[in-house]
């Protein structure tokens, strides 16, 4: 398997996504030949109709549009440059969308790309943009952790695998196996106290499935305690010296997430790792 098509969401508020996403972008798509294709998205942001405070707020928000736009222009031709000296097909385009709807806009161009692009900014409005674009690619998305300038890219060569046997861990795995096939390690990680296993694919069922596609993978088994999934995942990770995660996204409902609490959410709350979510 590999990748054909792929979508880089470049971000301009409240900051603008930063030079490593668009090495990173570059570095996968050429390791797959793939088509690398970008959205760079700009805010509408909405004016108030007070009289007093109407003119003020109004102008205040043109400031931010416009340096969202002239950010724009920077990001699609750093996009255009890197993937062309790569030699990569594709195209940059930009979306100008309110800001708390761009996540969502973005889901119809997505479900036409193999896999999908983003990092994840400081600030609770860019998490939820970025579940939006979960719920609404159907692809699956690739969230490096808050953006650093500069031209490093997110390393992919050692990924470990979130596994407990549910629809969304199975997609994740499926939907990763581009990225599987071609890293150097593969560790799948297994909560044997998160649930009762009695009646779900254990992890040397998925290793064996791995295998099938010449994926050799280790298992690490650990035990939950009672903490939190994401913080036990993200310790496991740690261990495993791993430089990405791939896990399923939302196995519950939202609602169920943001009461009890749950993986997804967890996950998103300062990532220190690339994570690969699948919905």
């Amino acid at each position: 398997m590999a990748l054909r098509r792929t979508l880089t969401w470049l971000a301009t508020y409240p900051a603008a996504a930063s030079d490593r996403l668009i090495a990173t972008s570059v570095m996968i798509a050429r390791a797959h030949s793939a088509q690398l294709n970008a959205l760079a998205t700009t805010p509408r942001l909405p004016r108030s109709g007070h009289w007093m405070m109407g003119g003020m707020m109004s102008g205040m928000a043109s400031e931010i549009e416009q340096r969202a736009k002239r950010a724009a222009d920077e990001l699609s031709v750093r996009f255009d440059m890197a993937r062309r000296e790569a030699g990569l097909e594709g195209s940059s385009s930009r979306l100008e969308i309110a800001s708390y709807e761009a996540g969502g806009a973005l889901g119809p161009l997505a479900r036409l790309h193999d896999l999908i692009l983003t990092e994840l900014g400081r600030g609770e409005e860019t998490k939820s943009e970025v579940e939006a674009l979960m719920f609404s690619a159907a692809r699956p998305v690739l969230v490096l952790p808050a953006g650093e300038h500069g031209a490093s890219t997110a390393r992919l060569n050692r990924l470990a695998i979130a596994w407990d046997g549910s629809r969304t861990a199975t997609r994740a795995v499926h939907d990763a196996m581009p990225l599987l096939e071609t890293a150097s390690s593969v560790e799948i990680i297994a909560i044997s106290d998160d649930k009762d296993m009695k009646h779900v694919l254990g992890a040397g069922s998925l290793s064996e499935l791995l295998a099938c596609h010449g994926i050799e993978s280790k298992i690490r088994e650990v035990k939950g305690s009672g903490k939190p999934t994401a913080v036990v995942l993200k310790r496991a990770v740690e261990e495993a010296s791993a430089d990405a995660l791939v896990m399923g996204a939302y196995g519950h409902s939202r609602t169920r997430e943001f009461v009890l609490g749950g993986a997804t959410m967890g996950m998103l709350a300062g990532p220190e790792f690339p994570v690969l979510f699948s919905h």
